[in-house]
Order: structure tokens, then C-alpha cells, then sequence
């Protein structure tokens, strides 16, 4: 039922990791290589992978529509080396598109940043990694791409309690340096031709907070935010982008007028509400953010992110009772706070 397609460069080291249990679990493993120098092919054959080869143009999702020509399967996910899936997981996403209902179209899993080759969670946020094939679904953008329909129209599925752990941003300092300059130019050159694409400069938004370079980030993620209008969650995440960077950069009243506006989109939202709490106390309205911490660490809503939804809020939450001089209750939250942060990778 199920088709699994990568398109990968060098990356044999990730794929004795991540093959193993995708090969295991659905009926194929398509993998499409863009030109490896590695024993990458050789690995992925001798996994029980289908390797084929596609010429690299600097186009990823011209790489992933040539990788989905070769997929037989009612179902298709697509991934990357460098994004592995418990066995388990393997598993329970095989038997959610056999046992799908005929209306459903594409399924969202969690993307959960982690350090390479640990299953912790992390900082989380939902992506559509599985759609139905033969319904004309492909992907657009060269760099970041996206699934959109036959209309063009962007698609999102439904949300399935399903982990992807990406070990693509926890590399060394020097592999960080290269991967970030690269998807630097590529952002850039596709701006160059549409400068108001919400989604790459969502993108590039995060690549530049990631560099440190706030001040460009935060004009980004507002074009971002400013175009994103047709498609709710990129403006969602455009302005999650956008109010974290105008905190960090001490903008209090902008952050908070920002984080408001995605409670109007999110009422749930982690990350809007600790934004809020966080300035409320700022200003020494600490009672109203208290209560407000208080009824997220209550709230039975769906969980995606542990680091926004169950770490932060206990710290800022242990600040606002020392503010309100109940040490206790302080000391306990910071204590229940360090020990989550042992077990979620926390980094920026």
C-alpha cells in the first residue's frame, strides 16, 4: 500500500541508519540519486532499496516529481536520509493508509528536530509527508518544497501521531556552516524571481534566526506574514516566526500584538501564549500570565510540540510565582523544567 521515496547525495552513513526499517515495512523504497560521490548507491541497493538517477539542476522538487514517477503504490511518503522513523512508527503508518478512509487525501506527520542519530524529542511542528498517489499531487518550489494539488492549491492532511526525527540541523559547526549557505543561495536566488513567496521567506526567516542575523530574520518572516494570507498554516507559522524573533530582539509591544494575532488563528497556540505570558510579566501584570501558563499545563489539547507545550511554560511559569512570592511552587516548576529539558533537545 505504500511507496516510500528519497532523494539523497551522499549520504550513505544516514541511510545504514534510516533504510533499514522503511525497506523492512513498505512494499517499496524508491531512492533517487542526485549524483553521489559516496557508496551511497551501493549501500541503498544492498538495503533492498530501488535506486534511479536524476541529473541535480538545483531543483528539489523536480528531484522529488522524478522520484514519485517510479512509485506503484496507492500511497506515497516521501522523506529524507537524513529523517528517521522508528520501526514502530514504520509500522503504524503502513496500517493507517491501508485501514484509510476514501476521503482522505495526505496525511501530516511530526517533524521533530533531534541530534543525529537520537530518537529525543524536539522542538516539533506538523508537515504533510504522506499523500495518495495517482491524484495529481506534486511538488512545487526548488528549495523547501511543498505538495499542492493538480489545481496548484497547497495540501495539508491529516494529522497523525507519528514521529519523523530530523537529524538535519544538529550537525557539526562546519556542516551547519556549508548547509546554511547553500539554502542561503538557493532562498535567495528564488526570490530574486518571486519576492513574495510567503513560504521561502518563512523559510528564510528561520535560516537567518538560526545565524543570528535577528534583525534580517524578523523583516523576512513580516513578508512572510504579510503574503500568507491564502494559506492559513504558513501565515501561522510566519507569525509564530515573527513574534519569538521580535521577543528576542526585546520588541515587547510588537511580540505581543503579534502573538495575539495568532491566538485569533491558534486560541491553542503554546508559542503565543508564552509569548504573551512572558511580556505580561515584562510589564507586572504577573497574575494574568500565571493563570494563563496555568490553563496551557491544564489544557488536554493534542500534543505536537513538548518543547513550547510542556518545557517553556514551566519556566516561565516558575518565574511569574517568584515574582508573586511562592518559592515553592517556583522550585518545583524549575525542577520539573530541567528535567524535560534533559529529555527534549531544546537548542534554538
Amino acid at each position: 500500500m505504500l511507496s516510500i521515496c528519497l532523494i539523497v547525495k551522499n549520504e550513505a552513513d544516514k541511510l545504514k541508519l534510516t533504510l533499514p526499517q522503511l525497506v523492512k515495512h513498505a512494499a517499496e523504497v524508491i531512492v533517487v540519486d542526485t549524483g553521489s560521490t559516496d557508496e551511497t548507491v551501493a549501500v541503498a541497493r544492498g538495503l533492498g532499496a530501488r535506486v534511479e538517477h536524476f541529473r541535480w539542476i538545483d531543483d528539489f522538487s523536480a528531484a522529488r516529481n522524478y522520484s514519485l514517477s517510479f512509485a506503484t503504490q496507492p500511497w506515497i511518503a516521501w522523506l529524507d536520509a537524513d529523517e528517521y522513523l522508528q520501526e514502530e512508527d514504520v509500522a503504524k503508518l503502513v496500517a493507517a493508509v491501508t485501514g484509510a478512509d476514501r476521503s482522505a487525501l495526505a496525511f501530516d506527520l511530526i517533524m521533530s528536530e533531534a541530534p543525529y542519530g537520537q530518537t529525543v524529542r524536539g522542538k516539533s511542528y506538523l508537515r504533510t509527508k504522506v499523500f495518495r498517489n495517482g491524484r495529481g499531487i506534486r511538488f512545487v518550489r526548488p528549495i523547501n518544497e511543498q505538495t499542492v494539488d493538480a489545481a496548484g492549491q497547497p495540501v495539508h492532511g491529516q494529522p497523525l501521531p507519528i514521529v519523523i526525527y530530523h537529524w538535519g540541523r544538529n550537525l557539526q559547526a562546519d556542516q551547519m556552516a556549508v548547509k546554511r549557505e547553500r539554502y542561503l543561495r538557493l532562498y535567495n536566488n528564488h526570490l530574486q524571481t518571486d519576492p513574495n513567496d510567503p513560504y521561502v521567506n518563512y523559510l528564510l526567516g528561520n535560516l537567518l534566526r538560526e545565524g543570528g542575523a535577528d534583525a534580517e530574520a524578523l523583516d523576512a518572516f513580516s513578508r512572510a506574514a504579510g503574503n500568507g494570507g491564502q494559506d492559513r498554516s504558513i501565515l501561522v507559522m510566519a507569525l509564530t516566526g515573527k513574534m519569538e524573533t521580535e521577543l528576542h530582539l526585546k520588541k515587547l509591544k510588537e511580540a505581543f500584538q503579534t502573538a495575539l494575532r495568532v491566538r485569533e488563528l491558534e486560541p491553542f497556540s503554546a508559542a503565543a501564549i508564552n509569548i504573551i505570558a512572558t511580556v505580561l510579566i515584562a510589564a507586572g501584570q504577573v497574575a494574568p500570565a500565571a493563570q494563563g501558563l496555568e490553563e496551557l499545563l491544564q489544557s488536554q489539547q493534542p500534543g505536537i510540540d513538548p518543547v513550547r507545550e510542556q518545557m517553556m511554560p514551566r519556566v516561565i511559569l516558575a518565574d511569574a510565582y517568584r515574582k508573586l512570592g511562592q518559592p515553592d511552587k517556583a522550585a518545583a516548576l524549575e525542577t520539573e523544567a530541567q528535567e524535560l529539558g534533559k529529555r527534549y533537545n531544546a537548542s534554538k
